[in-house]
């Protein structure tokens, strides 16, 4: 089956909200200690979300502006807000 869940809407497809939703979602698991491994440091999450979106995986521009809200003026994330 070609496309995403639900309904196999993918891409620009998806609702604005929906492709926001992942991109937080996506950085919540990986921050999250598991039972079987534990958290990903913030700067790995975002080397691996923006390899995400330059896979395609992820939407871009959500992607884009969510990163621009952890980026401060020093280039390091501010993760706690």
């Amino acid at each position: 089956m070609d496309g995403g869940y639900p309904y196999t809407l993918t891409g620009q497809g998806l609702p604005k909200p929906a492709r926001i939703i992942a991109v937080a979602d996506v950085f919540q698991a990986m921050a999250q200690n598991r039972p079987y491994r534990a958290s990903v440091p913030p700067l790995r999450i975002l080397d691996l979300l923006r390899d995400k979106a330059r896979e395609g995986k992820l939407t871009p521009r959500p992607w884009n502006w969510w990163a621009s809200t952890r980026m401060p003026a020093g280039g390091r994330p501010a993760m706690g807000t």
